[in-house]
């Protein structure tokens, strides 16, 4: 799992100053990408396969299922169970 301690430490930069970078280079905060990467993996695996929600939400990073539920419907506008629903 990547945190923002471990690619600053990597780059040697400070938190600061490596949000500050990724933000102008990416136009987006390092964890705002993290989460949008990791609601993308989890509608992918929705639409893949069987494993309940909770699952997935703790293959994807989550494991506050409340957290995942609110984050998920507030990035793809539906919760999990609606994305999966034919």
């Amino acid at each position: 799992r990547l945190t923002l301690d471990k690619v600053s430490a990597m780059t040697n930069l400070s938190k600061s100053q490596y949000q500050r970078l990724f933000r102008k280079a990416m136009g987006q905060t390092f964890t705002e990408y993290i989460q949008t990467l990791r609601i993308e993996k989890s509608c992918q695996l929705l639409r893949t396969n069987s494993l309940t929600v909770q699952h997935i939400a703790h293959l994807v990073g989550y494991d506050d299922l409340k957290f995942f539920h609110a984050l998920f419907k507030k990035k793809t506008g539906v919760t999990p169970r609606q994305f999966r629903k034919p």
